[in-house]
């Protein structure tokens, strides 16, 4: 199985990403000295919304529409209910 998931941190900036361990990838972005830059030093990061797939193909194609402008316009009309910019 793979995860999309999407983590928002108290500045509500969104991360959106893609693991086939959510658990392990989720306390990855929130430790002081994380493995990825991006997150690193912007924590703590809450766990806003996940999908599962089948299979990894199918994971990266709804990661990259979440990146998207489509996909983020998604994610403010069914998770964030706010104007974030």
């Amino acid at each position: 199985m793979h995860f999309v998931y999407i983590l928002m941190n108290v500045e509500k900036q969104l991360y959106i990403g893609e693991t086939s361990d959510l658990n392990r990838r989720f306390k990855e972005h929130n430790q002081e000295k994380g493995k990825h830059r991006w997150t690193k030093g912007k924590g703590p990061w809450t766990l806003l919304h996940y999908e599962e797939f089948p299979n990894r193909t199918l994971a990266r194609k709804r990661e990259t529409y979440l990146k998207s402008g489509w996909g983020r316009a998604w994610i403010k009309r069914h998770l964030l209910n706010s104007n974030l910019p």
